[in-house]
C-alpha cells in the first residue's frame, strides 16, 4: 500500500509539471493614473499586465491562456502585504510584427497578451515615503533557453532548477508633504520584433516613455525566477530569486556575458538595445530594468523580461557603402571616411554643393539576383537641432533598386547660402538596404563651414550711459541706433528685475527706418508718486537687432546704470569699544560679561530703528541683552552677555556673530537706508587642570600605593582626598566608584560619594563576613576603581585610581591547643579559674602564664588559647561534667570563667565544641 501511495505521488508531481506552460517570453506591469473629468483626485489607476508568449519555441501542447490573473501589492519599508489577489482579467490579444515583414521566415513568433483592470490607492492607505511594489510570478520560461537552466519536461536532471518570472513594478505613494503626488509608471514599451543574426549588429529601441515627463534611465539587470517550479507560485514579498546562468563548455554565462556577443548584450541609459551575438543560435533571455526620476529622485522601478532568438537562417549580407566628394574632385571618399567642405560667402547656389554615391557590395551576388533595395536615405543633423527638410527633398526617392548594370546612385546634395548654426556644421547621410533581419546601414558624416553674406551689426551711440538722478526731476536721454546695411530694425527694452512703468520710466521711439532708429527713454524720479523703497539703483537695457539675411543674433545693446539721489544720508552705526567689524575673543570662566554700548546716528534727524540679528543663532536663546533703541537723529542701546557655559556646551558652537543694524527707511521717500556693525565673538575653552585623586588608609593615614591585604574580622576604611589646582573659579569635584569587580562579586561595602567644591573627601568603608567566601575559597581578591572629576565646562578632566584589596580568612588552629589541667581557686590570686581566652593580669607572684589570644603565626609556641573562630571553625559551647557525669558548668562565650567555688577538690572533665570538631579533657581542682 505505501508503494501505491508513492507511485501515485510521483505521478502527480509529472502530471503538475508537465502541465507548467514552458511559453514565456516575458512582459512588464504599467500602473497609470487615470485623470478625473471632475477635477476630483480619486486616486484610480488602470493596473495592467503585458505577457508575452512564445508561439514557435514554447510547449504548445501546453498552452493556456490565462483568463485572469491574480497579484498583489506591499509596502516597501516592511513587506507590508497592502493588497490580496487584486483580480486582472484577460482584455486581448495581437500579433508582435517583423520590422520588414519579408523576413518573416526567421523562427520567431510571438503574441501580446493585455491585462487590465482598474484599482484605488486610498491616499490614508498608500502615504509610505518609500513607496509601494506590485508582483506576479508565473512558471515556466522556455525550456530550450541557451544562457539560463530552465525546467525541461521529464526525465531531467535531479539538479536543473525551473526558471519561471517575477514581474515586478515599484511605484511611488499617491500622496507626498501632504499633497496628492500623480504618477503613472513608463509605458508603451516596445517588443523585440525581429532575431539576431551570428556575428552581425542588432539593434532596436526597448525603451518606454512616460506620461508625465519624468526621466527614465535603464540598465541589464538579471532576471527573476520564481520561489516555486508551480504554474502559479504563492506570491511572496522580496527578495526574489535569480535564475541561474548556465555553462557551454568553459564559457558560463552572466549579467556582463549575456549572449557571449562580441560586443555583449547592452542597453544605453536612454533605452537603446544593442549585441552582435557570437556563433551559437538559439533562445536568450534577459531584463532590463527602468529606473523612474523626477527632480533628480528615484521614484519608481520596473523590471522587463525579454528573450531574443539568434537565427541560423540569416542570409550573407553586406551594408550599403555611401562615400562622397565635392564638386570637381574625381574620387568619392572611402568607406568610413568623413568628408569636410568649405564655401565662401561669394560662392553661388550651384557651387555649394556635394555629391554622394550609394553602393551595395550585395548587388554583386548570384543568391541576390544581382540586385539590391535601398529602402530608406535620410539626412539627420549631428550637432545643431534645424529643420533640414530642404536637404531631404533632394535625395532620390525610396526605395532604391541597385542591380549589376546599375549599381550605384549618385546625387548632388546643395547647402544654402546661410548656414544652420554660425561656424561649421555636421550632417549624416544614411542608407539602410533591405537584409534580414533588420536593415543593415551606413553613414558618411559631412563636416561644412559655409561663410555667411557679409553683415554690420547695428551700433549705439553712445553705447552706454552712467548717471546719478535727483529725486524729483523729471530726466529724458536720447537713444540712436544705426545699421551701415540699412536693413530693418527691431528694438526691445528690457528693466533688469523691474518694470519700467513701475518705476516712473517711459520709453517712446521717435523713428525707424531701414539703417536708422531714434528713440527716448524719460524717468520721472518723485519719489511721492513712484515708489522707489526697494529699490534706487537701476539697470535698463536697449537691444536693436538688425534682420539681415541670416538672421544670426547679434544685437546692438545701450546700458543705461541709474541711480536716483534723495539728498538723503545713511545711518551711521557704531560702538565707542569696537571697530566696524570686530572680533572679541572671549574665555569662558575667566573673563567677565561681555558688555559695549551701540550707537546710531543720523545726520538728517530721521527717525532711526537700532536692531540686533545673529547670524545663523537666535541671541535670546543664548541670554543675550540686547534691548534696542529707536528714534530720531541719536539712539544707544546696551549689549550685554553673560556668556553662561551650559548654553554654550548644549549648542556645541563656539563663535557668534552679532550683527548690529540702524534703518532709515522713514524718511521722504521711504528709500531703506542702514548701516551694519558686526562683532564676532570666539569663545574659547577655559584652562583647566586635572584634580588629583588620593587615596588613604584610614587606619595608617598613609597613602594606597600596593596592595591591601586584611584578615577577616578587620574592618576596611578609605579615605579618598580630591584635589584641583584651579582657584579662579574653584572646580566642584565628584568622586564615583566606577568600577568595583573580583573573584566574588563584592557586596555589603558603603561607599559615599560627594560632589561639592575643592577639596573634597569620600569615603569607603567595608565590614566583610563569612558570605564573601564562596565554593570553599576563602582568599578573595578585588579591585575599586575611583573616579575624581571636576566640572569645568567644555573641558571636564577627570584622575581615577584603582584600590586593590586581598581578604583571607582567619587561620585558626590547634597544634599548640594544650589547655591548663590544675586551678587553685584558694584566694592567693594565682590559678583562680579555669579559662582559655584574655586571662586577667597575673598576679607578679604567680609564675607567669603564657599569652592567651596570640597568632600562632606569630609565635606557635606561646599559645595555649582556644582554636580562633573563622568562616569553617567556630567555638559554641564548653561543658564540665564531674566524675559521676553531672554536668557543674557550661557556657556559650570563648571568655567564659570557671571558678569551681561550689565543687570540691577533685578531676573534672569538659567538653569544648566546636562547629567541626569536640576538644576533650581534665583540670583538677586544688586547694
Amino acid at each position: 500500500m505505501l508503494g501505491m501511495k508513492r507511485l501515485l505521488f510521483i505521478v502527480l508531481i509529472l502530471f503538475s509539471l508537465r502541465a507548467t506552460a514552458s511559453h514565456i517570453v516575458g512582459g512588464e506591469f504599467e500602473l497609470i493614473h487615470i485623470q478625473e473629468l471632475d477635477g476630483i483626485e480619486r486616486y484610480r489607476y488602470h493596473l495592467n499586465l503585458i505577457y508575452y508568449f512564445d508561439e514557435d519555441h514554447g510547449d504548445q501542447g501546453n498552452k493556456a491562456q490565462d483568463d485572469t490573473i491574480f497579484v498583489r501589492i506591499f509596502r516597501v519599508v516592511d513587506n507590508e502585504l497592502m493588497m490580496d489577489n487584486v483580480a486582472i482579467p484577460f482584455s486581448k490579444e495581437t500579433p508582435v510584427s517583423y520590422t520588414q515583414p519579408a523576413c518573416s521566415y526567421g523562427g520567431i513568433k510571438t503574441t501580446r497578451q493585455f491585462y487590465t483592470t482598474i484599482i484605488t490607492l486610498p491616499p490614508a492607505r498608500y502615504n509610505d515615503p518609500e513607496g509601494y511594489y506590485v508582483v506576479w510570478e508565473r512558471c515556466c520560461r522556455n525550456y530550450t533557453l541557451n544562457n539560463i537552466l530552465s525546467f525541461p519536461p521529464p526525465p531531467r536532471p535531479p539538479d536543473i532548477i525551473a526558471a519561471g518570472q517575477t514581474f515586478y513594478l515599484k511605484f511611488p505613494p499617491v500622496v507626498k508633504d501632504g499633497k496628492p503626488f500623480i504618477n503613472s509608471s513608463p509605458s508603451d514599451f516596445p517588443p523585440l520584433r525581429d532575431y539576431a543574426c551570428p556575428s552581425k549588429p542588432y539593434y532596436t529601441e526597448f525603451g518606454g516613455t512616460d506620461l508625465d515627463g519624468d526621466k527614465l534611465v535603464y540598465s541589464m539587470v538579471t532576471p527573476y525566477t520564481t520561489n516555486s517550479a508551480e504554474s502559479y507560485p504563492v506570491i511572496q514579498p522580496e527578495p526574489y530569486p535569480l535564475i541561474t546562468w548556465s555553462s557551454t563548455g568553459s564559457f558560463t554565462f552572466s549579467l556582463d556575458r549575456i549572449m557571449g556577443g562580441n560586443p555583449d548584450l547592452k542597453i544605453t541609459p536612454d533605452g537603446y538595445l544593442t549585441v552582435t551575438p557570437g556563433y551559437k543560435t538559439g533562445l536568450y533571455v534577459f531584463a532590463v530594468q527602468c529606473e523612474e526620476y523626477r527632480d533628480g529622485v528615484k521614484i519608481g522601478v520596473t523590471r522587463r523580461d525579454f528573450q531574443l532568438y539568434v537565427s541560423s537562417s540569416c542570409p550573407d549580407a553586406e551594408p550599403p557603402q555611401v562615400t562622397g566628394r565635392k564638386l570637381g574632385d574625381t574620387n568619392f571618399t572611402a568607406v568610413n571616411q568623413s568628408l569636410s567642405v568649405s564655401f565662401p560667402n561669394t560662392a553661388s547656389d550651384a557651387d555649394r554643393c556635394v555629391e554622394i554615391r550609394v553602393y551595395d557590395p550585395d548587388v554583386l551576388k548570384v543568391k541576390d539576383n544581382y540586385q539590391e533595395v535601398i529602402t530608406s536615405l535620410k539626412v539627420i543633423p549631428f550637432n545643431f537641432k534645424k529643420d533640414i527638410s530642404g536637404l531631404q527633398s533632394q535625395l532620390p526617392a525610396t526605395p532604391l533598386l541597385l542591380t549589376q548594370t546599375d549599381d550605384e546612385k549618385i546625387f548632388s546634395i546643395c547647402f544654402p547660402d546661410c548656414p544652420y548654426i554660425e561656424g561649421p556644421f555636421q550632417i549624416g547621410v544614411v542608407a539602410f538596404d533591405d537584409a534580414c533581419a533588420l536593415p543593415l546601414g551606413d553613414t558618411l558624416l559631412i563636416n561644412v563651414n559655409i561663410v555667411p553674406p557679409l553683415d554690420n551689426p547695428p551700433v549705439f551711440t553712445p553705447p552706454a550711459v552712467t548717471e546719478v538722478v535727483p529725486e524729483g526731476t523729471i530726466k529724458t536721454w536720447d537713444i540712436h541706433g544705426t545699421d551701415a546695411d540699412g536693413d530693418v530694425l527691431v528694438d526691445s527694452i528690457v528693466g533688469v528685475g523691474f518694470n519700467l512703468q513701475d518705476y516712473g520710466m517711459k520709453y517712446s521711439v521717435v523713428s525707424n527706418t531701414p539703417g536708422d532708429y531714434k528713440a527716448q527713454l524719460e524717468w520721472n524720479t518723485n519719489c511721492l508718486t513712484y515708489d522707489f523703497s526697494y529699490r534706487t539703483h537701476v539697470i535698463v537695457k536697449v537691444y536693436l537687432e538688425d534682420q539681415d539675411h541670416c538672421s544670426f543674433k547679434h544685437p546692438a545693446v545701450m546700458t543705461f546704470d541709474l541711480t536716483i539721489d534723495d539728498g538723503d544720508h545713511d545711518p551711521i552705526i557704531y560702538s565707542p569699544t569696537t571697530d566696524r567689524t570686530d572680533t572679541i575673543t572671549f574665555k569662558l570662566l575667566r573673563d567677565g560679561p561681555i558688555t559695549f554700548d551701540v550707537k546710531a546716528k543720523d545726520v538728517d534727524n530721521d527717525f532711526i530703528v537700532l536692531s540686533l540679528k545673529g547670524i545663523d543663532f537666535n541671541p535670546t536663546d543664548y541670554n543675550v541683552a540686547f534691548p534696542g533703541a529707536s528714534g530720531n537723529g541719536d539712539v544707544t542701546s546696551p549689549f550685554s552677555w553673560p556668556l553662561l557655559c551650559a548654553m554654550i556646551s548644549q549648542s556645541d558652537k563656539y563663535e557668534f556673530d552679532f550683527q548690529f543694524t540702524a534703518v532709515d527707511n522713514k524718511n521722504r521717500c521711504h528709500i531703506y537706508r542702514a548701516d551694519t556693525l558686526d562683532v564676532i565673538v570666539k569663545v574659547e575653552l577655559p584652562d583647566n587642570t586635572a584634580p588629583a585623586l588620593t587615596i588613604y588608609n584610614s587606619d595608617t593615614h598613609l597613602p594606597v600605593t600596593d596592595t591591601l591585604s586584611y584578615t577577616l574580622g578587620n574592618k576596611i576604611s578609605l579615605d579618598l582626598i580630591g584635589r584641583d589646582a584651579d582657584v579662579n573659579p574653584v572646580d566642584f569635584l565628584t568622586t564615583d566608584l566606577i568600577e568595583a569587580t573580583g573573584n566574588v562579586l563584592p557586596k555589603g561595602y558603603v561607599f559615599t560619594p560627594n560632589n561639592k567644591l575643592a577639596p573634597t573627601n569620600a569615603t569607603f568603608v567595608w565590614q566583610p563576613d563569612c558570605s564573601i567566601f564562596e565554593n570553599g575559597i576563602f582568599t578573595n581578591r578585588y579591585t575599586f576603581t575611583f573616579k575624581l572629576a571636576d566640572d569645568r565646562c567644555l573641558s571636564s578632566l577627570a584622575d581615577t585610581s584603582t584600590v586593590f584589596i586581598k581578604i583571607k580568612d582567619v587561620v585558626s588552629t590547634d597544634k599548640n591547643f594544650i589547655p591548663p589541667n590544675v586551678i587553685t581557686p584558694n584566694g592567693d590570686g594565682c590559678n583562680e579559674y579555669f579559662a582559655l581566652e584574655d586571662f586577667d593580669s597575673p598576679n607578679p607572684k604567680c609564675q607567669p602564664m603564657p599569652l592567651n589570644g596570640s597568632d600562632p603565626d606569630d609565635d606557635p609556641n606561646n599559645y595555649i588559647g582556644l582554636p580562633k573562630d573563622n568562616c569553617v571553625r567556630r567555638f559554641e559551647s564548653i561543658r564540665i561534667y564531674n566524675r559521676w557525669g553531672t554536668q557543674v558548668y557550661s557556657s556559650h562565650s570563648r571568655n567564659f570563667r570557671w571558678y569551681a567555688s561550689d565543687v570540691s577538690v577533685g578531676v573534672y572533665f569538659y567538653y569544648i565544641t566546636y562547629t567541626d570538631k569536640i576538644y576533650k579533657g581534665s583540670v583538677s581542682v586544688l586547694y
